[in-house]
């Protein structure tokens, strides 16, 4: 509904886009019936958690990233986004305040390299965190990221 929306934008036209785009990704991709079954690949990677009870002091939900785990030649970045999609979704409806409050997101470097990263995942992530979910990313926060992270960096920040 649009009032879940309303909360992540605040205002009416904007909240009534991000229903639109929310509603056009979830056709692009067939999620309207989406389950856990159907990210289980991207979900047994250890890729991603969160729990309802980890939260910053400000209220915000904690999302937890460890790119070490993914093996891309194991995985699509696809399967990652639908994934983090059906989370993030997932938790917007069932934790309301989350839309309010927003996320943090932690990205754990610790022992990854280049083989952790994808080049095509970032800009997919920001497209479908900006223009598809009712949810404010608040804060990303990255802990110990190896040198090539400046790089990457440059790359995704004009985005």
């Amino acid at each position: 509904s649009l009032s879940r929306f309303l909360w992540a934008k605040k205002t009416v036209e904007r909240a009534a886009g991000l229903v639109t785009a929310h509603d056009e990704f979830i056709a692009k991709h067939n999620l309207q019936n989406q389950t856990l079954a159907d990210v289980e690949q991207a979900f047994q990677t250890n890729f991603y958690s969160f729990h309802p009870g980890m939260r910053t002091d400000k209220g915000e939900m904690i999302l937890w990233a460890r790119p070490r785990f993914l093996n891309w030649k194991e995985i699509e970045p696809q399967q990652v986004q639908l994934f983090m999609f059906f989370c993030i979704n997932t938790m917007t409806k069932a934790f309301p305040e989350t839309k309010a409050k927003g996320l943090c997101l932690v990205i754990d470097w610790r022992g990854a390299g280049w083989k952790n990263f994808n080049r095509k995942l970032p800009p997919l992530m920001l497209k479908m965190v900006q223009e598809c979910l009712p949810a404010r990313m608040k804060v990303i926060a990255h802990l110990e990221q190896p040198t090539f992270f400046s790089m990457v960096w440059a790359i995704v920040s004009p985005l």
